[in-house]
């Protein structure tokens, strides 16, 4: 079997499924984040660990917030770019791999 790249397999992808699922995902990390911060005030509380266990937890809480924040900021940016129509089309997307098989 020929594997396909990566590439090749996201030229298949539908544009407009793909900005439904980037806004699916976006909903997910907003739920994730929310989750995130209720553990973050969670863990300020928890009398289960000492100052440096806590101090370590905040620490990996406040990490994956910020990382939540930004992957939700990017999705919204690609979402934007796609309405402005600065992602090209799957048509030309297509149009382009042709040109190419025809060169080569």
């Amino acid at each position: 079997m020929v594997q396909k790249s990566i590439e090749e397999i996201r030229q298949l992808v539908d544009p407009e499924g793909y900005k439904t699922d980037l806004e699916e995902v976006k909903q997910g990390l907003i739920s994730n984040r929310g989750r995130l911060f209720v553990n973050l005030d969670l863990n300020h509380d928890d009398p289960t660990m000492n100052k440096d266990e806590r101090d370590v937890a905040i620490a990996v809480t406040e990490k994956a917030i910020q990382q939540t924040q930004w992957r939700i900021e990017r999705i919204e940016e690609r979402v934007k770019q796609m309405l402005n129509g600065a992602l090209p089309s799957r048509k030309a997307r297509r149009a382009k791999r042709e040109k190419k098989a025809k060169s080569a």
